[in-house]
């Protein structure tokens, strides 16, 4: 049995240059392999682009900020009603 190995989407940065897997998933199914493996994720997990990571990050705490407003709320008998405002982390960008 034949396995077709591809590397797709396995590089050491984002991804946003990776041709769609859409475009090439034809030509992998008419091959006579016999099983077909690939890569679909950067090998290291990282983001080199400063302004991505930022972002990311900001997004992250901002969830965390409004999860601790929620649950101190609950535990408090308050309700679950929403609040506006945002991390420090968000004015870093």
């Amino acid at each position: 049995m034949l396995e077709l190995h591809l590397c797709w989407g396995n590089c050491h940065g984002p991804h946003h240059h990776d041709v769609p897997l859409k475009e090439i998933v034809d030509i992998l199914l008419r091959t006579k392999a016999g099983a077909l493996s690939f890569e679909a994720a950067n090998p290291r997990h990282q983001i080199t682009d400063p302004k991505i990571a930022w972002t990311k990050l900001a997004a992250l705490a901002d969830g965390a900020a409004l999860a601790s407003r929620q649950l101190w709320r609950e535990s408090q008998g308050r309700g679950t009603s929403s609040t506006t405002g945002r991390s420090k982390v968000s004015s870093m960008r």
